[in-house]
């Protein structure tokens, strides 16, 4: 996500003309560079040891476990309270509502955090959809990450980063006049959506 992150920020400044776009890209690499140098006391152990470790002779089915059900996208919006906690979606209908209205009021501008919740929700439903299948055939190791509804650490991410920009929009008051006939729109239709539910 920081990889695909820095490559977008990069391309955004590039189109941008700003002067400093080779210099934020070099600090990207750097950064990168030294986040490979402190993680090295665990990711070269870790390969030497790899094919003694049990994670190397997982199948898919056995990585595969515990993957989304396409039904349990429903507890985006309501909370399955007592479930089980590696399927749980739900992060609150506030944070969706403020999320919506933050990617609705400039899409063009946070299109790639969209694209995270849907890659993570698409991702996370495992041996239940067809991007899992397809990316544990071109790159094997994703089998070692047993669990996949586990990266919807990254879609909650994604999922709050857009409800700032929400709440900004919210507090803006150039950006509150302009969106005037959204937000009762939104509103309208999130509420709908729950009634429906």
């Amino acid at each position: 996500m920081a990889g695909a992150y820095t490559l977008w920020q990069w391309q955004r400044d590039r189109q941008n003309k700003q002067q400093n776009a080779t210099r934020s890209l070099l600090a990207a690499l750097s950064g990168a560079a030294m986040g490979v140098a402190l993680t090295t006391v665990q990711w070269l152990p870790l390969l030497t040891l790899f094919r003694s470790l049990s994670r190397a002779g997982l199948t898919a089915a056995d990585a595969a476990t515990e993957s989304l059900q396409a039904t349990q996208a429903i507890t985006l919006l309501i909370t399955d309270r007592g479930g089980n906690y590696e399927s749980m979606l739900y992060v609150g209908v506030g944070v969706l509502a403020l999320a919506l209205l933050g990617f609705l009021s400039n899409w063009r501008e946070r299109w790639l955090w969209a694209a995270t919740v849907l890659f993570a929700l698409w991702y996370a439903l495992g041996s239940n959809g067809a991007l899992w299948v397809l990316l544990i055939r071109v790159l094997p190791p994703l089998t070692w990450l047993r669990v996949p509804p586990r990266i919807w650490l990254l879609g909650i991410f994604a999922l709050i980063v857009l409800a700032g920009y929400g709440l900004q929009t919210l507090y803006d008051p150039t950006q509150r006049a302009a969106l005037r006939r959204l937000i009762p729109r939104l509103s309208i239709g999130v509420i709908s959506v729950g009634v429906a539910l």
